[in-house]
Formats: structure tokens, C-alpha cells, sequence
């Protein structure tokens, strides 16, 4: 099958120097420090200093017996720095809580209604000039619908409490609206011809699903472009879905999707790869009508 030209030219984007990288990580760790803290860390927060005043200790004599600045572990206390799970078995272990911390820290985590990998993506892409996204198995979680987000977390989280599943379908659900909200990027979404013929949990849920993505097309939300089934291209699945954030001051970051959540890359090189595996996606994909159709035809088929 022919290939589109011009499939690399979004790699233009990432050659910005290591000065500007490092400007927009200390932005983006300043604005993480002072956000208002989520209930269920003040909560945590709380019980910290409770058992550090218990075991008759100060904040920098815990900080220095764990490694960690005073500050962090004051941000800590009061619910606005999330401690990491290394630093949370140190405390529990200095404490002598026997678990105790560890168990609040993980409690605290489930009951968090915007889990760290969500804020941080949320935060970068409010100032994001274009998105470009790729998915070989799936809808990009912020296109999905409710129906759609339901099945595909109840299939990959068997035994969650159903609580939990709802509460991951609103997050999931309301990264588009408020995406838009704050900012309107340019966004591409690239997907193989699999995510649009294999139905989701069932093929009433599929088809509304496709609706949506049709509109999101037809209003201008979104371009898409499908690869589609018997190409030679194996880059995009041996890498799995990730999606690439390019900024107008700012060094390009990329966030790659895992069963858990995601995580966001800034690091030049690997961006500058799943720059180039996105470009290849391009360059094996349906034009932009011809995609369309495609999507048209299968949605068609479910009527």
C-alpha cells in the first residue's frame, strides 16, 4: 500500500534545547507543590504528624532519619506533596508504625478521586498547542464513552468494587470536557483499523461509541486517521498506545499509557522516538477521508 508523504514533519517539533526542558520542569513541579490538597491526603497528612509528634520527634529530625528536605515532608503533612512509596516505607519504618503509614498511603491512593498520573497529564496538556495520539487496541480513554470506558475497565479490573470502576469512568469522562475548557489543541489520533471494528463490550456500546468519535471528527475536535489491517507496520503495536504533547515555549513532552494509568516522558531522546514511531504510524494510514469512511462503513454495519 502506498504510503503518505509528510509523515515526519511533527518531528520537526522536538529539536528545543535542555535549558528550555529544565525551565518547564521546574514550572511544572512548582505548580504540582502548590496546588490545593485532595481531602484523603489532608486526611494522611494528618495522621503523619500525629505519629511523628507520638514518637516525640521533630519534622527535620524524621526528614534527615528518612533522606528527605524538611519541606517535603511538611508538604507531606499537610496534604500537598504526595509522598513516593520508597519514602512512605522509610517513615513507616522511622515511625515504627508497623504498616500503619504504608496502609494510610495506599488507602489514600484509592480514594483519590484524580490519581497523580491524571493531574500531571492534565496539568501539561492545559498549555499544549497540539496532541497527537496512538492507540492500537483501543479508543483514547478521554474519546471514550461512558459505556465504552465501563466495559473496557470492567474487563481489565476483574474483582474492583463497582464504586471504583464509576469512579474511574468520571475520570476518564471529564478529561475531554475540561481539556476544552481551559484550552483547544490541535489533536490527531491515529488508530489501527482493529480498534474500530473490534467491539467493546458489546456492539450497541461500540456503535455509540463510533457516533461519538464522528462527531468529535465532524466538529472539529479531533482529525483522525486510520492504519489499516495488512500493512507491514509493526512499530506502532510493539509500542503500545502513547500520545505526543508539543508546547509553543516549552520542550515536547510524551505520555505513554500502561494498565494502570500512564506516565509522562520528558526525556529529549525517548520523545524524539515515539515522535519518529508516531510519524510512521502517519505514513501508513488512510487518508483523511478515506478514514472516515472507514468508520462510517464499520458504524453502518452495527446499525
Amino acid at each position: 500500500m502506498p504510503r503518505n508523504q509528510g509523515g515526519f514533519e511533527s518531528v520537526a517539533a522536538f529539536c528545543v534545547t535542555n535549558a528550555e526542558s529544565r525551565q518547564h520542569l521546574l514550572w511544572h513541579s512548582a505548580r504540582m507543590a502548590t496546588e490545593p490538597p485532595h481531602s484523603v491526603w489532608r486526611e494522611f497528612g494528618a495522621k503523619l504528624s500525629h505519629l511523628r509528634k507520638m514518637a516525640g520527634l521533630s519534622q527535620q529530625e524524621l526528614a534527615d532519619r528518612c533522606g528527605i528536605a524538611r519541606s517535603t515532608l511538611g508538604g507531606h503533612e499537610t496534604g500537598h506533596r504526595k509522598p513516593r512509596r520508597s519514602d512512605v516505607e522509610s517513615l513507616d519504618r522511622e515511625l515504627g508504625a508497623h504498616g500503619g503509614v504504608l496502609r494510610a498511603w495506599e488507602s489514600a491512593r484509592r480514594l483519590d478521586g484524580n490519581p497523580e498520573w491524571f493531574r500531571e497529564i492534565a496539568e501539561a496538556e492545559k498549555y499544549a498547542t497540539n496532541i497527537e495520539m496512538f492507540h492500537s487496541a483501543l479508543i483514547p480513554g478521554r474519546f471514550q464513552t461512558s459505556d465504552y470506558a465501563r466495559s473496557v475497565l470492567t474487563d481489565c479490573r476483574p474483582g474492583d468494587n463497582p464504586a471504583n470502576i464509576e469512579r474511574l469512568v468520571r475520570i476518564r469522562t471529564s478529561m475531554l470536557p475540561r481539556l476544552l475548557s481551559q484550552n483547544r489543541p490541535q489533536m490527531l489520533v491515529v488508530l489501527t483499523e482493529y480498534v474500530v471494528r473490534h467491539a467493546i463490550g458489546s456492539p450497541h456500546v461500540q456503535a455509540g461509541q463510533l457516533d461519538h468519535l464522528l462527531k468529535l471528527q465532524a466538529d472539529g475536535t479531533v482529525r483522525l486517521l486510520i492504519v489499516p489491517s495488512g500493512t507491514q507496520n509493526r512499530a506502532g503495536v510493539a509500542t503500545g498506545p502513547f500520545r505526543l504533547i508539543s508546547f509553543e515555549e516549552r520542550l515536547p513532552l510524551a505520555y505513554a499509557e500502561h494498565a494502570s494509568g500512564g506516565v509522562v516522558i520528558d526525556q529529549r531522546d525517548e520523545v524524539r522516538r515515539l515522535g519518529a514511531i508516531f510519524g510512521e504510524q502517519v505514513s501508513w494510514a488512510l487518508t483523511p477521508a478515506a478514514s472516515l469512511d472507514l468508520v462510517k462503513q464499520v458504524r453502518g454495519d452495527l446499525a
